[in-house]
């Protein structure tokens, strides 16, 4: 089972997990509240509990599409810095963890279709709900779609196409990142 809380103040007792995880939004705890959230996953992690923080690199293709497309073009705007190996590590370092060990792992975004110009409109479309780019326009005008693989691509790198011969010959559309 899962429980949503507030990372800096969870309802557990000591001592009674194996794991806690906080991914794809750490970047939206300011610091004194990540230091916080560190020291409660310490209260509650069993001995030889792990945790795992997650976030984008402050000069990656993810952080820059945050800054640069998500911010200005979705309802809520995105404007939270993403925190690098080295905030994190204090934070945990700070909260008597003593093994930290930091790695980058694949995070790719990918999108079916059966044809390579249907992942693309698939792609584009799930990156425009997934982000809410409701100020770039209507997610469905071929335009906006247009614009918002421009976008991938100058932050993420070329977008990948491949054929996937065991998802019975549908093809992939993959924007690489890495967290």
């Amino acid at each position: 089972p899962a429980i949503c809380q507030p990372a800096d103040d969870l309802l557990l007792r000591d001592s009674c997990v194996d794991g806690v995880l906080i991914a794809y939004g750490t970047h939206h705890l300011n610091q004194a509240i990540l230091m916080r959230a560190c020291s409660e996953a310490r209260r509650v992690l069993r001995p030889g509990g792990k945790i795992v923080l997650h976030d984008f690199e402050p000069e990656s293709g993810a952080a820059q599409w945050f800054a640069q497309v998500v911010h200005p073009y979705s309802r809520q705007g995105h404007d939270y810095p993403h925190y690098g190996v080295e905030v994190l590590s204090q934070a945990l370092s700070s909260s008597s963890f003593e093994i930290i060990d930091s790695r980058e792992i694949d995070d790719p975004i990918v999108a079916w279709g059966d044809s390579p110009v249907k992942e693309k409109v698939a792609l584009a479309l799930y990156l425009y709900q997934m982000y809410g780019l409701v100020g770039l326009g209507e997610g469905t005008s071929f335009k906006v779609q247009e614009q918002i693989l421009q976008y991938a691509e100058a932050c993420f790198g070329p977008i990948v196409i491949e054929k996937q011969t065991n998802l019975n010959g549908h093809f992939c559309a993959r924007v690489q990142r890495v967290a």
